[in-house]
Order: structure tokens, then C-alpha cells, then sequence
């Protein structure tokens, strides 16, 4: 995973995002916060697992 300590593609979406709360940074015109919530929910599941089939 490059130089990031996480896991899977999932986790290194999450860090990237708990950065952006840091920094104040919208992500997809959304609070960060909220995006973190829907990736916990599952929404962003699918686009997730297409970009790890492609690796």
C-alpha cells in the first residue's frame, strides 16, 4: 500500500479523509464527518472494490 501503515484500499480512503477533518477539506461537497459515516454504512463499498480488482 505505498507509504501508508493501512491494510486495504477501504482503510486508506479512511485515513485520507480523517486528514481532510484535520484540514477542512471537503470530500464528494461533503463534510468529511459525514463521508466517513457513509463509507461506514457501505455506500462507497462498490467503487472501493472496483479500484482494488484493478491494482
Amino acid at each position: 500500500m505505498g507509504d501508508s501503515y493501512a491494510k486495504s484500499i477501504k482503510s486508506a480512503v479512511k485515513e485520507v479523509v480523517g486528514s481532510c477533518v484535520s484540514m477542512g477539506v471537503k470530500v464528494e461537497n461533503a463534510d468529511p464527518r459525514e463521508f466517513m459515516g457513509q463509507i461506514e454504512e457501505g455506500k462507497w463499498d462498490k467503487a472501493i472494490s472496483t479500484f482494488e480488482a484493478k491494482k
